[in-house]
């Protein structure tokens, strides 16, 4: 189907401070070794489904000692550090898992990270491509016409993310998604590279370019 009007694909820009922000730097701030880094987050109110789906998994694995943690779990998932000790992970003394809120440094966290768990929005898939990250989306389904998912799609067609619908996520289904990605460096690098492909590196000329030509 063709739009009525002329469409012009720009993208979603960026902050710059998302394409500077060094790994190596971005983990010694973060006070990180050098495992694999899992960076999940379900939005700034936290995802139950998420927030449920990650106390599981970071109670499975943390004993493995292989992973570094960082997440996010939103106004409505104070609970999870709670739900997390009475689980046994000492989050307290451990430096691998870090528990916030919410993540106000996001491209000191998305340079550090090697794999980002998330919702499909469009401000979390352009800073995905522009970072050329490996990703689990994971769409809400509580949005217009279903766009997160259709979000979702338009990278998992380009083998650049990896996708689980909500109805079907647990800490099982994200367990077993989350070594079918680290525990193969190829399938990371590949989704990073493909993630990057499809990155909009000039959103902002193309914005201003287009304002240009209206206003004049």
């Amino acid at each position: 189907m063709k739009p009525k009007n002329p469409v012009t694909v720009t993208g979603l820009p960026v902050r710059g401070e998302m394409t500077l922000a060094d790994r190596d730097i971005s983990r010694a701030e973060l006070g990180l070794d050098d495992k694999p880094m899992i960076l999940s987050m379900g939005g700034s109110l936290g995802a139950r489904t998420i927030n449920e789906a990650m106390v599981e998994l970071i109670t499975r694995l943390h004993k493995q000692n292989k992973y570094n943690f960082v997440h996010a779990m939103g106004q409505y998932g104070l609970w999870v550090p709670d739900k997390l000790r009475e689980n046994g992970v000492n989050i307290d003394h451990n430096k691998q898992i870090i528990i916030r809120e919410y993540i106000d440094d996001m491209d000191r966290c998305m340079a550090a990270c090697d794999l980002i768990i998330c919702r499909a929005g469009a401000s979390s898939l352009s800073e995905i491509q522009v970072m050329g990250k490996a990703a689990i989306l994971i769409p809400s389904p509580n949005v217009a016409e279903n766009h997160q998912y259709h979000n979702a799609m338009a990278l998992v067609d380009n083998g650049a993310a990896m996708i689980i619908e909500e109805k079907d996520l647990n800490g099982d289904t994200l367990y077993h998604k989350v070594h079918e990605i680290l525990d193969n460096p190829s399938v990371l690098k590949s989704l990073g590279e493909n993630a990057r492909k499809m990155a909009i590196t000039d959103s902002k000329e193309r914005i201003c370019k287009i304002l240009g030509e209206i206003v004049h």
